[in-house]
């Protein structure tokens, strides 16, 4: 299995990609059906395709895509604690 990269210490991944050579037909619905039983509730599996012989998730890529998200309030707000920076006043 090859990722698309990997992400920073406490950087959360959106739509992150990954590939693998198999030389059997798959059914891609089952495919990530069960890769989905498999894996923890927070990762889970979006699509499936099937793609070119010479596609790389890291090396075929054409963007990355970076949001930083602050908090600005004079109280972090709870929810939003893990996903984002606290600017505290003053």
């Amino acid at each position: 299995v090859i990722g698309s990269g990997r992400t920073d210490a406490s950087v959360h991944a959106h739509k992150q990609t990954a590939n693998f050579k198999c030389s059997k037909l798959l059914d891609l619905r089952r495919l990530r059906a069960s890769l989905n039983g498999l894996l923890p509730c927070d990762i889970r599996i979006l699509e499936c395709e099937q793609v070119p012989l010479d596609f790389h998730a890291r090396y075929s890529a054409t963007s990355k895509c970076y949001h930083y998200q602050l908090s600005l309030s004079p109280v972090q707000i709870p929810f939003l604690r893990l996903y984002s920076w606290h600017i505290r006043e003053g």
